[in-house]
């Protein structure tokens, strides 16, 4: 129960970091890159995405009082002049950057599809997606708002076991931090994915 606790909250700081990106910038360097058979999956789409990261220290006991967290955002740069996100927030270096690639990745085939497709998208964050990705000038926009910004870690409103259908076999847990908006809420214009 305590992985499934950190795993949910690095789920939500991701969520809060991405937020923070959009609203105000947040620092972030430019990352290593990750192994070359990951970067090597994003040639099928003509280019190389760019990884960033963010080292910084959280608490929270149910993370076994690792205070050490990594937040990655991996950024795909489309024809238009669009953007392209993956992102992953860990305890561990090289599996966050490994999952934001990977989350990139699978966005970067989503969109192929979207576009093959159309239009037609009927959920929000698919809808997100394509807005980031087809229209020009966001991979700059992006790129900007990793220049400055800092933040502070907020607190847990929420942090619970959910009970279901799925136990024992499987635990699942919900955080929520304060402040926090809904993954739905506020429309195309937000950068979370």
């Amino acid at each position: 129960e305590g992985l499934a606790a950190c795993h949910a909250f690095c789920e939500a700081l991701e969520r809060f970091l991405l937020d923070r990106l959009w609203a105000a910038g947040l620092k972030m360097k430019r990352s290593a890159d990750a192994d070359g058979q990951i970067s090597d999956l994003f040639k099928a789409f003509g280019g190389v995405p760019a990884v960033y990261e963010l080292a910084f220290e959280a608490e929270l006991p149910a993370c076994g009082g690792r205070r050490g967290f990594f937040f990655f955002l991996c950024l795909f740069k489309t024809e238009a002049g669009g953007v392209i996100p993956g992102s992953a927030c860990s305890l561990e270096a090289e599996g966050g950057r490994e999952r934001a690639m990977f989350e990139c990745y699978n966005h970067c085939r989503a969109f192929r599809l979207m576009a093959k497709a159309g239009g037609g998208l009927e959920n929000i964050l698919e809808k997100r997606l394509y807005k980031f990705a087809s229209s020009g000038g966001y991979f700059d926009k992006i790129a900007a708002k990793l220049e400055a910004g800092g933040f502070e870690v907020p607190a847990v409103s929420f942090s619970k076991r959910l009970p279901g259908p799925w136990d024992p076999d499987i635990t699942v847990h919900r955080v929520l931090l304060e402040g926090a908006a809904p993954l739905n809420d506020g429309g195309l214009e937000r950068f979370i994915i």
